[in-house]
């Protein structure tokens, strides 16, 4: 099984004055944000001044910052994008009110999971609780890491720290089970065909992991991804997700697939879509994230480590329903026209008939 380690986070544990030194290798010189030592932006000396004062060893709080330097949220917020929105994130927004509903979304690796339904989760973590499973942990290595990360262990630092902050963000937990990426199996590219040889004993214990996590609780919804783009890693977890079907398991009735991002707002991406046979089987499910995308569009820019420069916003022009229509081979669009407003964006998921239902009740919640 190799190192495999678990590591949970509660959003709420982790207090406000220390989230800007959580931001994954973030510096300030000279009045200039770096990234992994790479000019961002020029600052103000006011912002310089108090990013420095919320340094983690100043324990300096957010509080006190306010009242030191005033109430200029605004100014700071368009400068400088997400650290604003986290510095005037109030510690009052970050507890759960009393859920009715647990929901598991089963992530292959430390990302995936807030890529593809971070505006799910920010439009109903006061009504759910959201439990991100990330199956994979190590690093799945790649020419763009290379470039910008000759040591492997430092990659899988920052990756750690951006799920973290991510889950803060969301106000959700994060679990890590540290089973290793397709290249670190034997995968010699990352969309080869899956390999029995090579993945036949990881399934099983990934089976006996996701039961393990089954076990503890009754989750009402439970999601996966659809395997959209051809990654070996995806195309395994959705694999588990239909032995589970296969085998009739009792949860098996709640499952919601989602559709992988950003491979799924590529055109490149869209013939790996799972075959129409199967998506005919489920429903599809819009669910309005309008109010959720700009935070959405701040939270992928904490994936520095992963996304490209342009990957962002392609995630979020994804989220308009005329974009999301035509990525759909062989299904009828007359009546997934019906169902969402070109007006409105959405994260779009994929649902039995039972968890449908579910879906239903908390959009109307």
């Amino acid at each position: 099984m190799g190192n495999k380690s678990f590591i949970p986070v509660s959003a709420s544990d982790l207090p406000v004055e220390t989230i800007i030194s959580l931001m994954p290798d973030y510096s300030v010189m000279e009045h200039t944000l770096y990234f992994m030592e790479r000019q961002e932006r020029p600052l103000s000396l006011l912002q310089t001044a108090f990013l420095e004062s919320c340094d983690q060893k100043s324990n300096f709080s957010i509080k006190q910052a306010q009242e030191k330097f005033g109430m200029w949220g605004t100014e700071f917020a368009s400068a400088l994008g997400l650290l604003g929105y986290v510095a005037y994130k109030t510690p009052s927004t970050l507890t759960n009110s009393l859920s009715n509903l647990s929901v598991l979304v089963i992530s292959p690796h430390m990302d995936d999971g807030f890529f593809s339904l971070a505006g799910v989760i920010l439009a109903f973590s006061r009504k759910a609780h959201f439990f991100i499973l990330d199956l994979f942990g190590d690093d799945p290595w790649s020419a763009f890491h290379e470039r910008y990360w000759p040591e492997r262990q430092q990659l899988i630092r920052i990756r750690s720290q951006e799920e973290f902050f991510s889950a803060w963000l969301c106000d959700c937990q994060v679990q890590i089970l540290g089973h290793p990426s397709a290249p670190h199996r034997g995968h010699r590219i990352w969309n080869e065909p899956l390999d029995p040889l090579l993945d036949s004993t990881l399934l099983r214990q990934l089976i006996d992991d996701i039961e393990n996590v089954l076990m503890q609780n009754t989750w009402d919804l439970i999601f996966w991804p659809l395997g959209i783009g051809g990654h070996v890693d995806h195309r395994l977890v959705r694999q588990l997700a239909f032995q589970f079907v296969q085998r009739n398991h009792l949860s098996s009735r709640r499952f919601v697939y989602y559709e992988d991002l950003p491979y799924a707002a590529s055109p490149a991406h869209w013939k790996t879509w799972p075959s129409p046979e199967l998506l005919v089987s489920l429903k599809p499910a819009y669910i309005p994230i309008s109010s959720q995308l700009a935070k959405k569009r701040q939270l992928l820019d904490v994936y520095r480590s992963q996304l490209l420069p342009n990957e962002p916003n392609s995630i979020c022009k994804y989220a308009n329903s005329a974009e999301m229509l035509t990525g759909i081979p062989e299904i009828d669009k007359t009546h997934l026209q019906r169902t969402a407003s070109s007006e409105e964006s959405y994260e779009r998921v994929w649902c039995t008939q039972e968890s449908e239902v579910i879906c239903s009740h908390l959009l109307s919640k």
